[in-house]
């Protein structure tokens, strides 16, 4: 990752309907079959699954991709508008949502498998089916910050849904593990310069479900996104439609307009400082 930045106010510019949604989920969905398929060995009479080949299947590693779009379930089409309308001038986005509910599906799949496995016919227990979905969450996580690494420009789009709760005891709240996993992650993440811009001067760089839901606790966790520049999106959306360059001259400049590089570095570093301060 080189630099981040926080998407404030950005209002859908056009509506997307509902196939193009399902044409690019479809696009950067993965795909398996049957949970047999991924059996390598048997270790003390319990079967082993091949996790990587697993997680690679499931959670695919797109290519050439420039942007990571962090953003709340809730948000899912306003995100999915706003990656098909940079796709149109030749950034790649990568919308998290895309692969939750492949982690899902997973997790029935698997748990089953492990039920029609099981000798004494009984149905899995609630510590078995806890392990099943760490199981998967963990895979999910680690294919999740592998896609933040790989990716160029990192940009968490902040709304009502994303961050609901906000300055709550000096700090703003997201119910969400996901966001709070990929904002921590993203404050500490390597950062890299592209080969392109090394050697420039610093000052150019459903209802039931619903209501059973809403019994459960949620957990407010820190948002943690002091680290990143903030940039009305207004003023993105008018960028995109002023925009003339295409691919990677687009993101620089998405970086020259708004100053970015420079933002960044300062606020992480200061993010970093309070951090050590506090321990």
């Amino acid at each position: 990752m080189y630099v981040g930045l926080e998407l404030t106010g950005y209002k859908s510019y056009s509506p997307v309907s509902t196939s193009e949604i399902q044409k690019f989920k479809e696009q950067v969905q993965g795909q398996f079959s049957e949970v047999s398929d991924y059996l390598v060995d048997v270790f003390e009479g319990r079967r082993l699954i091949d996790a990587h080949l697993l997680s690679r299947h499931i959670f695919p590693q797109q290519h050439r991709t420039h942007v990571f779009l962090s953003h709340s379930h809730a948000d899912e089409e306003r995100a999915i508008e706003l990656a098909l309308r940079l796709r149109n001038r030749g950034v790649n986005v990568f919308v998290d949502s895309c692969i939750w509910g492949a982690s899902q599906h997973l997790l029935e799949k698997l748990m089953a498998y492990y039920a029609d496995q099981k000798a004494d016919g009984k149905p899995l227990s609630e510590l078995e089916v806890s392990d099943l979905s760490a199981g998967v969450h963990l895979m999910l996580v680690g294919a999740l910050q592998e896609m933040i690494d790989r990716t160029e420009l990192f940009v968490f789009l902040n709304t009502e849904k994303s961050v609901p709760l906000k300055a709550y005891a000096g700090s703003d709240r997201t119910f969400s593990p996901w966001i709070y996993s990929e904002l921590q992650f993203s404050s500490m993440v390597r950062r890299r310069v592209p080969a392109r811009r090394r050697g420039r001067s610093r000052s150019v760089l459903s209802l039931e479900h619903q209501q059973a839901r809403r019994l459960l606790p949620d957990f407010a966790h820190k948002a943690l996104n002091s680290h990143l520049p903030k940039v009305d999106g207004s003023e993105f959306s008018g960028w995109i439609e002023l925009l003339l360059e295409e691919g990677e001259p687009a993101l620089d400049s998405l970086y020259g307009s708004f100053g970015i590089p420079g933002q960044f570095r300062r606020l992480r570093a200061q993010a970093a400082s309070r951090s050590k301060r506090l321990l």
